[in-house]
């Protein structure tokens, strides 16, 4: 195999770097199209190009809607790693389930 595994399928918004540069990949583009559908879950969007302008945003320049960054500093935390421009920097799920802002949200949400 030559790591293009589903080549030419998929929402190209939620491309990673490696699949939009026609490179070999693996699951951790999975795990950066869930950071930015994470993204999406945490921001209000008025209208859909205002979604595609801050997906645009958060993709090239690792931009984070300031209400969002704000408010939800263990969320924005999360999105920034799940969305690494390198893969082999970008956590997989076993790494983000670890990680201290999952636990301290997962805290957070069950008190």
């Amino acid at each position: 195999s030559n790591g293009l595994i589903t080549g030419g399928v998929g929402t190209p918004i939620y491309h990673s770097p490696e699949q939009k540069n026609h490179q070999a990949y693996n699951e951790k583009v999975d795990i950066y199209a869930l950071g930015l559908v994470l993204y999406e879950m945490c921001s209000l969007f008025n209208t859909n190009s205002e979604r595609v302008d801050c997906l645009k945003k958060i993709k090239e320049k690792k931009e984070i809607k300031a209400i969002v960054k704000d408010n939800m500093k263990l969320e924005s935390n999360l999105i920034l790693m799940m969305i690494e421009d390198d893969a082999n920097k970008r956590p997989s799920a076993e790494e983000i389930l670890d990680s201290s802002d999952y636990i301290e949200l997962k805290k957070i949400n069950s008190l």
